[in-house]
């Protein structure tokens, strides 16, 4: 994930997070599942055969499923992360 500004206003919280996913670094997506919950906003899907880039708005509490598994917002906001897989 890259964070376009990395000074939030002091004890906000963000609505939304803007994310990009990559098959070569996220895994898989099957688009023909149910690959997200309910939520997540997709603002751009760009493919190529079997290759793809998505950019998408999600919250804290939302997921993305790939090959890899399910993907979250980390608790520090600033990474996406595996659910269940903890941060160095």
């Amino acid at each position: 994930m890259r964070l376009l500004f990395d000074l939030p206003a002091i004890g906000q919280q963000p609505d939304a997070y803007l994310v990009s996913l990559t098959d070569s670094r996220n895994g898989e997506i099957l688009f023909r599942s149910e690959w997200r919950s309910q939520q997540v906003t997709p603002i751009s899907i760009s493919s190529q055969r079997s290759r793809y880039e998505v950019m998408c708005l999600m919250s804290r509490l939302d997921w993305i499923k790939t090959s890899l598994g399910l993907w979250e917002i980390a608790e520090n906001g600033l990474d996406l992360i595996r659910k269940g897989v903890e941060t160095a």
